[in-house]
């Protein structure tokens, strides 16, 4: 955890060191086939300060969700055969 989000010892919000803004909630979609890594990732993100928008485990699904999205965090080898390598080289 970044140190502008450690909790303070005298109370449960996080602190701000001096010159050092807390995030603003973005939204954020994970594309991920496993479901363990998929909610790890998800709460992950949800520690640092974002928002999740959702989860999916497609390309195709991903491509259907990521309207709205801040940014995706997509899986560079999906059970279906979709990359999120291959995924970024057609969406510039």
């Amino acid at each position: 955890m970044p140190p502008s989000m450690a909790a303070c010892p005298a109370r449960k919000a996080p602190c701000r060191s001096p010159g050092v803004s807390i995030r603003t909630p973005t939204a954020r979609l994970i594309v991920e086939d496993e479901p363990l890594i998929a909610w790890s990732l998800a709460d992950m993100i949800r520690t640092l300060g974002y928002e999740v928008s959702g989860t999916v485990a497609t390309e195709s699904a991903a491509v259907d969700g990521a309207s709205g999205c801040d940014a995706v965090l997509m899986d560079f080898r999906l059970a279906d055969g979709g990359s999120g390598h291959c995924r970024g080289a057609k969406d510039p």
